[in-house]
């Protein structure tokens, strides 16, 4: 009896082994998937980072990093109901880690579905009520839902959280510029640029700011911003179409057609230069109509 009581343990013992062993070269395995899948996303190489997160995952199921950077890849490649159920899958296994809750927000906001996106940025405020994130993402849905008032109190919230998050004060411009408040859209952005060093501000805060300015009826302000951008910017298309833009609205055709020479030099014809050189063209017949009728 009692030999075949050390035989049982014995085997037992001997099976267990292996199966140490198995264990960890799986989650060696699951580690070199998940690495690889890591490099190959800062690398922008999204198809071969989908494969490897995906190795990880499928080595090791209950893994929700891994999970959660596949969701990420599978977001960034466009395959948006992939990855929200990935990123489900991983808050599931988390236990609902409030930052993946605001991540999967973002997610369902970026699929235009608002009622899910706030459920998650509700879900994580009920466990931290100082996430900025939260805040913003719920001030993103009031936002989109023409809900301007409570997306500015939302915002401003966030904002209290963090104070340094250019995004969100852009956001917080945008909003009061669509709640048809232009001056105090103009004085918080203008209060963003201030903090940046004037060769390194942001395009679209520029962009954002000469659409206030037209707001403001002050064309020539937003016109020498936007060519002192493009100077500094030499190769920044988006600059060129919005000073060929405003250039336009002030009655400066041939002006607008110059930065519109300059940006196809610059950047070919693309579809968005391709587009204003047709609206340069109409609005110059229709002027010239104009002219000839007077």
């Amino acid at each position: 009896m009692l030999f075949l009581i050390g035989s049982v343990l014995l085997s037992g013992c001997q099976t267990f082994q292996p199966f140490a062993q198995r264990t960890r070269e799986k989650i060696s395995s699951a580690r070199q998937w998940a690495n690889g899948g890591l490099e190959a996303f800062q690398c922008g190489q999204l198809q071969r980072a989908k494969s490897f997160f995906s190795r990880a995952t499928q080595t090791r199921p209950e893994d929700f990093r891994s999970r959660a950077n596949l969701a990420r890849t599978l977001h960034q490649s466009g395959e948006t109901s992939d990855a929200i159920s990935q990123m489900q899958q991983a808050v599931e296994q988390s236990g609902n880690d409030p930052n993946m809750l605001i991540e999967l927000g973002e997610m369902y906001f970026a699929a235009g579905q608002l009622s899910p996106a706030v459920r998650q940025a509700q879900a994580a405020l009920n466990d931290n009520h100082q996430l900025a994130g939260a805040w913003k993402l719920k001030a993103k849905v009031s936002r989109a839902r023409g809900e301007l008032s409570q997306a500015l109190t939302e915002f401003q919230k966030a904002a209290g959280f963090a104070p340094n998050d250019q995004d969100l004060q852009l956001q917080i411009a945008q909003t009061y510029a669509d709640a048809n408040q232009p001056r105090m859209a103009l004085a918080t952005i203008e209060n963003l640029l201030a903090r940046l060093p004037a060769d390194s501000q942001p395009e679209n805060v520029i962009i954002s700011k000469a659409n206030i300015l037209i707001d403001l009826q002050q064309l020539p302000s937003a016109m020498a911003m936007l060519k002192r951008a493009s100077r500094e910017q030499q190769h920044s298309e988006p600059i060129l179409i919005q000073l060929a833009q405003t250039q336009l609205i002030a009655g400066q055709f041939s002006q607008a057609q110059s930065t519109l020479a300059r940006g196809r030099d610059l950047f070919g014809d693309t579809l968005e230069l391709s587009q204003l050189a047709t609206t340069i063209a109409k609005q110059s017949d229709s002027e010239n109509r104009l002219v000839r009728v007077d």
